[in-house]
């Protein structure tokens, strides 16, 4: 894990770090010619406008019509107006249309004097280039990426070449936002928008990114720049005064609520930093406004000045939606290739793609040699090119795919208590996801902990039938699959005595041998241990697993072994002894359907294929059932849009028709269940008898109160059409 130095509580961090391959050195920022735009202060004849490339300089005059400028509700006739008064003089259209036929790749810089403030606040993002065929957004098109420049001492930045590359994210959500008629800012899915891009195995020598808890504070920021970080990324509301033209930014003090920061603090504050940022990404309302009347107000330009060699910021009001799109996809493109502007472009033309408004927003302005800001070996990230994988089944530990739930949160705390042994039993019906839950908290458990982990998958282990013919093979075969596990020589018949009952040889197996044989405590994760419910011998075995918990209180080999116990019906189902169940000790974890906000993260893995709305119809038809949200986020992935998944969503031939049919086959070959269905179709009520719990185990209803539901909207109407 990465280490943190030892924060107050109010300013403590959470810290994240990502693998990603490493591959040859990325040279496509040699394919751009670069070209230079220079508009000088306004003379007698108007503003000089300068086009300089490749050491050959073309004059002419901006048209002085473009100002006051006012925008309509198009902003592609506004690019095109705009193209149209910068290349108003026959000279510089003319030398752009050369340079173009040319170099088809061409990097656009843009400086405006200092003694033209005027002309700052113009969107200049939307210049559209009507040379070409069909017209191209300059600052949204691949071949020409495009940035804002300005006049300052500070000599141009290199790219960063060491690793690991360093990223701090802050995200200010005061508690009293509505005081000042502000939406508050999510927290959690801030946050998942920037842990969505590095969605491959952890490498914390290449990639790190941390995260300040709450209260987002001007000293938490200054005391975490500490640590080097190069790569900046706040999320805030931003504002400039009506009459001051005083930009702030709405961070929190230590008691989480409103503090007024200016852009004279928070340069102040960097200004004390023995190595500054390189980059800075201000997601915050008007942060890249500038003064008519002084080219260096505003965050953006004042940090610029500062010395920060790139500031990506907002010139205006900006949706949240834009914002979160426009973030994810830029990280996404400079983690490949490094380049602040093509990555830049790209984000604004993922914006117009999906027809979010407000592409001209972002404003970067960049100081950057060839607006290289990360060099060396490249991508930091795989390419972002997602392949789907099967549905259904245990998902590998790095999956893209896995979200994860508050249930994750809770086991890993747990665990993460203390050293000493803890007893979970995690509860959820079939295909839910427990499995690969499991899965990847062995991982992180063996990384994070420093703890032996022994997983035993009991539809694996005991699938030959001979192996449930009695307590003691049965026993056997466990302590051979926990030994397998940790890679430990078959003691299994040295140690039995015959003489002891199959569960004492058991757990004397454990402790004696097994325990007496690791140099760190052991987490034994038994899957699916319900399977065995309907053994002679299940009361012996889950009663030795109880008397494992118990044992900690007197026997130190025990108080080594963790136990993590997964099942997919209601415990006393199991075992009707409660103080002799192992199921109703320890912590008790629930695994439940993704909520909306898993929902959301869950379209961000996939590229963002649904919109918010789109999103919560989807949730409301599924519920969040794991499996059926991945089978219907592949149908949308490959094109299929939103309504026809609806439409086709219960046909035979449909999108869920593999999961739908193997439930199907389950209910036909248990007459007593589809007489339960059509019951509670009609009543809505079912007693709890056999066959409540093995629906339930299912996953195909739930308790409301007093009422027994199908567990979601599919399911309601796939079977009550067909009961």
């Amino acid at each position: 894990m990465q280490k943190l130095p030892a924060f107050t509580r109010n300013n403590h961090v959470k810290a994240r770090s990502f693998y990603t391959p490493l591959f040859p050195n990325n040279s496509i920022k040699a394919m751009y010619t670069e070209i230079k735009i220079r508009i000088l202060k306004k003379d007698e004849r108007g503003y000089p406008v300068e086009i300089n490339s490749q050491g050959q300089v073309f004059e002419g005059y901006l048209d002085s019509a473009v100002l006051p400028w006012v925008g309509t509700a198009s902003p592609i006739e506004d690019g095109a107006r705009l193209f149209a008064h910068l290349f108003a003089d026959d000279t510089p259209k003319k030398a752009w249309s050369q340079i173009c036929g040319q170099a088809p790749e061409r990097r656009v810089r843009l400086r405006i004097d200092v003694d033209a403030p005027e002309l700052h606040a113009i969107p200049w993002e939307q210049l559209q280039d009507g040379t070409t065929e069909p017209p191209q957004i300059i600052a949204a098109d691949e071949a020409t990426p495009f940035s804002r420049d300005l006049a300052v001492s500070h000599p141009f930045g290199e790219p960063l070449t060491n690793r690991p590359i360093k990223m701090l994210v802050m995200i200010a959500t005061p508690e009293n936002l509505p005081d000042y008629k502000l939406q508050p800012l999510d927290w959690e899915t801030e946050r998942a928008v920037i842990d969505s891009i590095w969605l491959q195995s952890p490498n914390p020598a290449e990639l790190q990114i941390t995260t300040l808890n709450e209260p987002a504070t001007l000293s938490a920021l200054e005391t975490a720049l500490g640590d080097g970080y190069q790569l900046l990324h706040i999320v805030a509301h931003g504002k400039k005064g009506e009459h001051s033209n005083k930009s702030v930014l709405y961070l929190a003090n230590e008691d989480n609520q409103v503090d007024f920061v200016s852009v004279s603090d928070l340069t102040t504050m960097l200004g004390r930093q023995t190595n500054l940022p390189r980059f800075i990404f201000l997601v915050a309302c008007q942060t890249a406004t500038r003064s008519p009347a002084d080219a260096f107000r505003g965050f953006a330009p004042q940090l610029i000045q500062t010395g920060i060699p790139a500031v990506l910021a907002m010139q205006d009001l900006v949706p949240v939606k834009t914002a979160r799109q426009f973030t994810q996809t830029f990280y996404q493109h400079l983690f490949r290739h490094g380049l602040v502007d093509l990555a830049a472009n790209k984000a604004r033309s993922i914006l117009m793609t999906k027809g979010l408004p407000g592409s001209a927003i972002p404003v970067l302005f960049s100081r950057l040699s060839e607006n290289q800001l990360i060099g060396g070996k490249l991508p930091l990230i795989q390419k972002f090119e997602l392949e789907l994988e099967p549905d259904g089944g245990t998902m590998s530990s790095d999956s893209p795919f896995y979200i994860e739930r508050e249930a994750d949160k809770l086991c890993w705390q747990t665990l993460n208590s203390s050293r000493q042994g803890k007893t979970i039993v995690l509860k959820a019906p079939w295909q839910t996801g427990k499995s690969s839950l499991m899965v990847r908290m062995q991982d992180r458990i063996e990384e994070a902990l420093e703890r032996h982990v022994a997983f035993v998958d009991f539809q694996d282990a005991f699938n030959e039938p001979l192996n449930l013919t009695d307590l003691t093979i049965f026993l056997k075969t466990f302590c051979r699959a926990i030994g397998e596990e940790l890679n430990l020589p078959d003691k299994v018949d040295d140690y039995w005595d015959s003489r002891q009952n199959a569960s004492k040889n058991c757990s004397r197996y454990l402790a004696n041998y097994i325990v007496s044989q690791l140099d760190k405590p052991l987490v034994l994760m038994l899957d699916e241990v319900g399977l065995v419910s309907d053994r002679d011998f299940k009361l012996q075995f889950y009663r030795m697993l109880r008397v494992w918990h118990n044992n900690r209180a007197r026997k130190a080999k025990f108080r080594q072994v963790s136990l993590v116990l997964s099942i997919s019906t209601e415990t006393h189902r199991l075992i009707d002894q409660g103080h002799e169940s192992p199921f109703n000790v320890g912590q008790s974890v629930v695994l439940s359907g993704f909520n909306e906000t898993e929902a959301h993260q869950l379209n961000r893995v996939y590229q963002t294929v649904l919109s918010d709305d789109q999103v919560n119809r989807l949730h409301q038809l599924l519920q969040g059932h794991p499996l059926l949200m991945r089978m219907a986020f592949d149908h949308l992935f490959r094109g299929m849009t939103l309504d026809r998944l609806l439409e086709q969503a219960i046909e035979d031939d449909g999108p869920f028709a593999e999961a739908l049919q193997r439930y199907r086959r389950i209910i036909q070959g248990e007459p007593i269940l589809k007489d339960a269905l059509q019951q509670i179709s009609h009543t809505q009520r079912l007693d709890e008898n056999d066959s409540f719990y093995r629906l339930q185990e299912l996953g195909l209803i739930k308790r409301a109160g007093k009422k027994v539901l199908f567990r979601n909207q599919l399911y309601a109407q796939y079977f009550e059409e067909r009961l």
